[in-house]
């Protein structure tokens, strides 16, 4: 449940789009007339006095992405002369993104996307919760606002786009079910996700208060999610170029 919790709320890392045209057609579509803002920090204040986490993005002065660190270390992209990212060094090592086309990626061990939006959003999805034993499948319904998403500009300043475009994942667990890693993020930002078991019972839930600024982009988020154990709230803030 943490895996795709945080593939979905901090997948800057959250965070899965292709740069085609037709793609960027599509978020300009959903996004009319959308600002191209690009994020330069994103401080997350941990729950329960946990602490504050700060990511920094960096970029060049033709406004690629060039790095990002965190209190973990930093993250150095390397480009080819086209300009299409080629790898990425995180803590002396390097990956290269060739590595990441060797496919197809077996998702259906996490879970798989049940039904999309009309926009193209991931509506509802079934995921594996391995956190309790044993284990058991959690079915999920995702809500967005109408606003673009905070990420969409600084993934394609760091040539992700592409190579999200270029990674599939297999979500058929008896007959390959192929789908492009970029189906997975949204144009839109999430509001909340809520969780429940075969019997219908609620297990995990998370809503997702904003406050956007001028452009309608997200300049702070207050994170609420609730277990059948307890309630955590983590605030985030976004600064942009």
């Amino acid at each position: 449940m943490k895996k795709f919790y945080t593939i979905y709320l901090l997948s800057f890392s959250v965070l899965f789009f292709s740069c085609s045209d037709s793609t960027e057609d599509e978020f300009e579509e959903v996004n009319e007339d959308a600002a191209e803002l690009y994020l330069e920090k994103i401080v997350i204040e941990l729950p329960n006095n946990e602490g504050i986490e700060t990511v920094n993005i960096n970029y060049d002065q033709d406004g690629k992405v060039t790095s990002g660190n965190n209190s973990d270390g930093a993250v150095f992209l390397n480009y080819q002369e086209s300009g299409d990212l080629n790898s990425y060094t995180d803590n002396n090592e390097t990956i290269s993104m060739s590595e990441l086309y060797q496919a197809p990626y077996d998702a259906f061990e996490v879970g798989q996307i049940l039904s999309y939006y009309d926009n193209g959003n991931v509506e509802n999805i079934e995921v594996i919760d391995d956190t309790s034993y044993p284990e058991q499948t959690l079915y999920g319904t995702i809500t967005y606002d109408t606003n673009p998403s905070a990420y969409f500009y600084t993934l394609k300043a760091a040539g992700i786009l592409d190579v999200l475009d270029s990674v599939d994942l297999n979500f058929g667990l008896q007959a390959e079910e192929i789908i492009k890693a970029r189906n997975l993020l949204p144009y839109n930002n999430i509001t909340s996700m809520i969780f429940e078991n075969a019997e219908g019972l609620t297990q995990y839930e998370v809503h997702i208060d904003y406050t956007y600024n001028s452009d309608n982009y997200p300049i702070a988020a207050i994170i609420t999610a609730t277990s059948t154990e307890s309630t955590d709230v983590t605030e985030v803030t976004y600064t942009y170029r």
